[in-house]
């Protein structure tokens, strides 16, 4: 969009917010959403001071900071929220998948104290589901073994050891235009020119390709999805107590799948 890369782009994508705000005008915007890692697009990361910008541009136009750590929460990042990688507090957060290691569908909203006292003693309408004790028993059990078996400790020790692999051997490869993301939630993304990061034609099906192969050989591989279409993204998300010889073994398989990859 802003046809630069970071570090050279004075962090746009952030700043961006406020000429919306300024002129939209902020009394018409009630918050400002967003995953801290975008997950549906491919494990993307923002630069590292893209969330502290926006923090500070929602608290001067007033609008609230709304994180969707559905994907990310958890552990997914290496931190129990990803929010925590920069410092971040969001006045309202929405998690589910991980908080019940997906045993049952379970989805929370956590608010702010400033907005819970707002709240309080106010009649809402209520959900027929809402709070079921099936439900809420998992999420408990799932984040006692979360703190007990040092999951997220492990997320982050085993996800940096799987980037800086990936960086090491991916990264420079042809037909790579680079690699992403924090703890377990990493992509590798695809590319047909590694110079301008253009993407391959999508009649070739190189990403179908490249996923039947992999499979072929034992290894279940993700696509990036945007709009139901493949993106041109691998994602690398496993579960969260992969070791770091599974690691290996999975890259391993991938490495010379990905290397026979020719410019286009």
């Amino acid at each position: 969009m802003f046809g630069e890369e970071y570090p050279n782009c004075n962090i746009k994508c952030a700043r961006f917010l406020a000429e919306v705000m300024e002129k939209e005008g902020a009394d018409t915007i009630a918050a400002f959403i967003a995953e801290p890692e975008l997950g549906v697009g491919g494990m993307i990361a923002p630069p590292p001071e893209y969330w502290p910008i926006v923090r500070e541009i929602c608290i001067k136009y007033d609008v609230l900071l709304i994180a969707d750590e559905v994907m990310t929460g958890f552990g997914r990042t290496g931190k129990m929220f990803a929010m925590e990688h920069w410092g971040v507090k969001p006045d309202i957060m929405t998690i589910a998948k991980g908080i019940t290691s997906a045993y049952v569908p379970f989805g929370v909203v956590a608010f702010n104290d400033e907005i819970w006292e707002t709240l309080k003693g106010r009649n809402f309408v209520s959900y027929t589901y809402g709070g079921h004790p099936v439900c809420a028993a998992a999420a408990v059990k799932a984040m006692e073994i979360y703190i007990r078996d040092k999951v997220v400790e492990n997320a982050a020790k085993v996800g940096k050891y799987a980037l800086e692999r990936l960086r090491r051997d991916f990264e420079p490869l042809p037909c790579v235009g680079g690699v992403d993301g924090l703890g377990l939630m990493l992509g590798i993304e695809v590319v047909a020119d590694k110079a301008t990061k253009r993407p391959f034609d999508p009649k070739l099906n190189v990403m179908q390709r490249l996923q039947d192969e992999a499979l072929e050989k034992g290894l279940f591989l993700r696509m990036a999805d945007i709009r139901g279409t493949p993106s041109d993204r691998i994602v690398f998300a496993p579960p969260l107590v992969i070791t770091t010889q599974e690691v290996d073994k999975a890259l391993d398989i991938l490495y010379p799948i990905v290397a026979d990859l020719k410019p286009s």
